[in-house]
């Protein structure tokens, strides 16, 4: 065994069911669906929390000095910030970055970015390595913490011209330059696993995370890489036997716009799928929907980004909308997303979930009501915190309504009764990642999303989550799940 790993074992706290709050009645679990299982074991689905690592200064690790284990990061802390709301699991965006050094909308090579505001140079066998090793340390924290582990890979652009990650076409195993993208970001991810889980730890590993084009046009590439990589999780492991069941991989695309080759102006979803089977039929032939059957019918789990626009006083139900447009979309593919989750037993994660309170692409521009930040879930406002640009008002006084405020604070009390019994009447929910950055960020969890003057941190949102995660994970709920059931019986 590792000497790591051994070290974790001495170091592991185990995990502790909590009872629900008194305050938490049955009323909370009036008019839902269920019941469902999910990844957990419990009817209803926790609202997890994103750790994202943007830079190589988000992972590098530095030595503190006082005894031979005591190294920080600044993941690592962002990973103590999730541990307070009472998830299980943590999801890692763990981000490298493309160039298309001509223009050409293909990849020239891969690289990464030391901190935030400087170039980009080009990957070498030295930065994976100090990847694999600063992520490593702090998997290793959220495994000492007792927490799963979920893992959503991104490419952004790194000459930072606008392209967008779902667009790009890649395959995987394709070097571009000196390397691929298996060997930029999924084997150290791989490997940084297999020197820290346990025979316990959970692992959702998303091959990608809001990265469509790639799926549909490599499908064969992917399909060969999930037995691959659950392999380099366990190999030399003596426990391989343990671990191998706990193992989930699967994609992770965007919840629209699939191919990213068609109507790709439209910003409105509805009207883009309305629209979208006529389209379609121009670029059908371009796709071996066989593949892309077969690697759906392969993976563990299915992800999605879920931004799909809402109504000021949208209905419960109405939180599944970017779930179904996406259903309705893969059709277009070949696979039945009902199918794949109701009869194959594929896990359904959102892979990033939120409200941003932007109305523009540009990050700059808030949004002034509760219907402009509805339509536009997927935009928000980048930077650093400020009250100048928070458009949430988050540190306003709370005897001060404010519209966009009490509409935010709405969505996530209805995002939490509507994981009480594991999603809405149509899908299954079995994971829930909130997007931890920016304006998005309603725990302020990374760091930019806090400074002197305040925070993106929404006490009655985070207490909302805490509240919720508690309830899903305790023997309370679980004895008034069966005490539903029964009665449905």
């Amino acid at each position: 065994m590792k000497p790591l790993l051994v070290l974790l074992a001495a170091l592991m706290l185990g995990q502790h069911v909590q009872a629900a709050p008194a305050n938490i009645q049955d009323s909370f679990l009036t008019g839902f669906k269920g019941p469902f299982p999910t990844l957990g074991g419990y009817a209803g689905t926790e609202i997890s929390s994103t750790v994202p690592l943007l830079y190589q200064n988000d992972w590098d690790v530095n030595y503190l000095g006082k005894a031979a284990d005591d190294w920080s990061s600044k993941c690592i802390d962002m990973v103590y910030k999730a541990n307070e709301f009472q998830a299980k699991v943590v999801n890692f965006m763990v981000t490298m970055y493309w160039v298309d050094a001509n223009y050409d909308g293909t990849v020239d090579n891969y690289c990464h970015k030391i901190r935030w505001g400087e170039g980009c140079p080009k990957v070498n066998k030295l930065a994976i390595d100090r990847f694999r090793f600063g992520l490593q340390w702090c998997l290793a924290k959220a495994v000492e913490l007792g927490l799963d582990i979920a893992i959503t890979p991104h490419l952004d652009d790194g000459l930072e011209m606008g392209g967008w990650r779902n667009a790009l076409v890649f395959d995987p195993l394709v070097k571009y330059g000196n390397f691929s993208y298996y060997d930029v970001m999924l084997r150290p991810i791989t490997q940084a696993l297999n020197a820290v889980i346990t025979h316990d730890t959970q692992v959702m590993l998303a091959m990608q995370g809001e990265m469509s084009a790639t799926v549909v046009r490599y499908p064969r590439s992917w399909t060969s890489l999930v037995s691959r990589l659950k392999n380099d999780i366990v190999t030399l492991r003596d426990d391989a036997d343990q671990l191998m069941p706990n193992l989930k991989v699967g994609v992770s695309t965007n919840f629209n716009k699939l191919c990213a080759c068609v109507l790709m102006d439209l910003v409105d979803p509805t009207q883009y799928l309305t629209l979208l089977p006529e389209a379609m039929k121009a670029v059908n032939s371009q796709f071996n929907k066989t593949a892309i059957v077969e690697l759906y019918n392969t993976v563990d789990l299915i992800g999605i980004s879920s931004y799909a626009a809402l109504k000021p006083a949208f209905k419960l139900d109405d939180l599944e909308e970017a779930i179904w447009q996406f259903d309705e979309e893969l059709k277009q593919f070949g696979p039945n997303l009902k199918d794949l989750i109701q009869n194959q037993g594929k896990a359904l994660i959102l892979s990033e979930y939120g409200v941003g309170g932007g109305v523009h692409q540009n990050g700059s521009v808030p949004a002034k009501t509760a219907a402009e930040a509805a339509q536009f879930p997927f935009f928000g406002i980048w930077g650093s915190y400020s009250p100048a640009i928070d458009p949430w008002n988050t540190t306003a006084p709370e005897d001060k309504h404010i519209e966009v405020r009490d509409w935010r604070r709405r969505f996530y009390k209805e995002t939490s009764r509507w994981l009480m019994d594991g999603g809405g009447s149509r899908y299954r929910v079995d994971g829930l990642y909130l997007w931890s950055l920016a304006s998005w960020d309603v725990q302020a969890i990374h760091y930019a999303s806090s400074s002197s003057e305040g925070s993106y941190r929404d006490p009655i949102i985070a207490a909302t989550i805490t509240q919720h995660n508690k309830y899903v994970h305790s023997p309370y709920r679980r004895r008034a799940h069966r005490r539903r059931t029964l009665k449905r019986m």
